[in-house]
């Protein structure tokens, strides 16, 4: 009975050390990104900003294109 007690003790330290470190990592990990350090994150920034970048362009030329639309609708409607 005493050795099982013993046994689960020792498990529950080794689950407990576990935890702190692997809490450690995480702070530390949140740390550089907070601090604008951690490469995966600049590395999903840098993605994100290329999407938006893209998205962005996209946009404007959909915006050209129904100006031009639009323009020219005019245009037709009043030549008559």
């Amino acid at each position: 009975m005493l050795k099982n007690t013993l046994n689960t003790l020792q498990l529950l330290c080794e689950h407990f050390r576990l935890y702190k470190e692997r809490l450690a990592q995480i702070d530390a990990k949140l740390e550089e990104m907070g601090a604008g350090r951690s490469q995966e994150y600049l590395d999903r920034l840098t993605q994100l900003q290329e999407q938006m970048h893209i998205r962005t362009q996209v946009s404007g030329m959909n915006n050209c294109i129904h100006v031009y639309t639009n323009f020219t609708k005019q245009v037709h409607c009043t030549s008559y």
